[in-house]
């Protein structure tokens, strides 16, 4: 059948239509999109010449506040603008916000005033040259300031300035001690404000220390070993009750502890005077795991002695001097310096630090409302005075009871505090070890309970 000529008139023009709709729309999206990519491209380049200029002022602001944290000696003014990959003298994290923290505690030049030369941007990366002006004597000091996009400080460089950075985290392996030929040692001990104080003789002199678990390595008191005035800084570390600071070394001729000796070698110096006034009496330093990780320690509150044990002859020396005893062997885990041990609360079980240095057991604060049945939380808070200059205000109760191995400690004095030691949690001290001899192997990595009169709840043979 023919379609009419009025028809194929019609599809012509209908087919001409939709060529033409089809080609518009087609038009319209193409001079769309250009003009979206040049809305774009202008809006960004206002927005980017915006944002540099407020981020300049506020990096500047940050600078400032850096020169007040220099002349009033608060690191604690710049640590919340710290980058996390932040660096300072080549170091990186941690150790960089400690040798930020010692220059600033450290820094005992008069400051006159400050400048802020020039600014630089490359690669996001905005960079402050600066100039700090000193009197007494007079001169001009330089500092670099660059940060990232988030007006972190990514870097803080001391132009022309020389470094000793001390890394104490990681001294528990840097001194090097002569050992006895004697595989038994035994040091008789006083309890002063319930910490470990012990003789050594230094340089000629005999002093009391304190044996802390929790500290990397032999610390000297600056208070009584003056900091040489060639070392321009120094660092910080944690502690069971809190930060030791203003650390420097000083040159020690002779140490000796219990025979265990050390000649001509710097040891480091802390300021640790806090923690004097706080027990009432001396301390010229911390004997840590430094001094004997080669050894297994048995502490004997009761008695008030440390036995320092080759680890070949320790079964034999608790069979020998404890054979109406029973034994409870736990593994512990080392982490850095400090000895881990796994216990539990009610249901829950936790990882304790075990630190000599801890006068009360601490826990997580986070932790008490999943505890609420075990613990007791006295509605008054408390002063924690440790090794800090500052002292913490905690919250205090105690623990009904906690499991170790297979020995349960009731009615425990602890503390609760969220933020007691950074990446440490959970201390166990004093009021765990002084309840029996308990013996700490560093070597074999486990610890020994060692009972009276427990009537088969641990047996010689976990030995």
């Amino acid at each position: 059948m023919k379609k009419s000529k009025y028809e194929d008139k019609k599809m012509n023009i209908l087919s001409k239509i939709i060529v033409f709709i089809i080609t518009s729309l087609y038009k319209f999206r193409v001079w769309y999109f250009k003009l979206k990519m040049f809305l774009i491209k202008r809006f960004k380049k206002n927005y980017k010449q915006t944002t540099h200029s407020e981020r300049l002022e506020e990096c500047k602001r940050i600078v400032d506040l850096a020169f007040q944290a220099i002349k009033n000696k608060s690191p604690k003014l710049l640590t919340p603008h710290l980058a996390i990959d932040f660096t300072m003298f080549k170091q990186q994290e941690p150790i960089a916000s400690m040798a930020l923290s010692s220059f600033i505690q450290q820094f005992d030049e008069e400051i006159d005033s400050f400048l802020v030369v020039n600014d630089t941007l490359n690669k996001r990366i905005l960079t402050l040259n600066c100039e700090l002006n000193v009197i007494n004597p007079l001169k001009t000091r330089f500092i670099v300031f660059r940060f990232n996009e988030d007006c972190q400080i990514k870097e803080i460089e001391l132009v022309g300035a020389r470094a000793k950075i001390i890394k104490h985290e990681d001294d528990g392996n840097r001194l090097v001690f002569d050992k006895p030929a004697e595989k038994i040692i035994s040091i008789p001990f006083e309890l002063k404000g319930d910490l470990i104080f012990v003789s050594a003789t230094i340089n000629g002199e005999k002093k009391p220390f304190i044996i802390d678990t929790g500290a990397p390595n032999l610390l000297l008191n600056n208070k009584y070993f003056e900091k040489p005035s060639n070392l321009f800084m120094g660092g910080e570390t944690q502690s069971a009750t809190g930060t030791v600071s203003d650390m420097a070394y000083f040159h020690v001729s002779d140490f000796n502890f219990g025979e265990i000796k050390l000649h001509s070698q710097d040891v480091m110096t802390a300021n640790i005077t806090h923690l004097e006034d706080f027990i009432g009496t001396e301390a010229y330093g911390l004997i840590g795991y430094g001094v004997f990780k080669d050894y297994d320690v048995l502490l004997d509150y009761e008695n008030r002695v440390i036995t320092l044990l080759n680890p070949e002859v320790s079964n034999n020396f608790l069979e020998k001097n404890y054979p109406n005893n029973a034994f409870d062997k736990v593994p512990i885990e080392m982490n850095g310096h400090l000895a881990k041990i796994r216990g539990t609360i009610g249901k829950m079980e936790l990882d304790f630090k075990i630190d000599t240095g801890a006068t009360v057991n601490s826990l997580n604060e986070s932790i008490i409302n999943d505890l609420i049945e075990q613990i007791v939380v006295d509605e008054e808070t408390d002063t924690l005075y440790g090794l800090a200059k500052e002292t913490i205000e905690i919250k205090k109760g105690y623990v009904k009871e906690l499991t170790i191995g297979n020995k349960a400690f009731y009615d425990l004095k602890t503390i609760f505090e969220a933020n007691l030691v950074k990446n440490v949690d959970n201390v166990i001290g004093y009021e765990i070890l002084k309840q029996q001899k308990c013996l700490i192997s560093y070597v074999d990595k486990y610890m020994v309970f060692v009972g009276s009169n427990l009537g088969g709840i641990f047996s010689h043979s976990s030995i």
